[in-house]
């Protein structure tokens, strides 16, 4: 597990994720003005049709964004096992394979 001092604290985290989405939405906007230059720039034999603007502003970066900014701060409690242990508790008891680890 992590100790604490690897944690960036929030205002740091923020402002890095703000310059992240900007450089993003930067590309994010680049690209969907190639692929719109694409498409009209008529390279097939059929014409092509117009890109529809959607109805409603869907900003996927921004999704993303307020996604991680809302995420819990504070870090987890340390586990009295392994987590590779939580199958065995799966395990019955009376079971041929909870038996072998009883005895094991």
């Amino acid at each position: 597990m992590e100790s604490n001092s690897e944690y960036v604290p929030r205002a740091k985290a923020e402002a890095a994720i703000r310059a992240l989405k900007e450089r993003l939405a930067n590309q994010y906007e680049i690209r969907l003005e190639e692929l719109e230059r694409g498409l009209t720039s008529g390279k097939g034999g059929k014409a092509r049709r117009q890109r529809v603007a959607p109805t409603s502003t869907v900003d996927p970066i921004g999704d993303l964004v307020n996604q991680v900014l809302e995420r819990d701060a504070t870090p987890l409690l340390p586990r009295s096992t392994p987590q590779a242990m939580d199958p065995v508790r799966q395990v019955a008891p009376m079971s041929y394979i909870g038996q072998a680890l009883l005895d094991g």
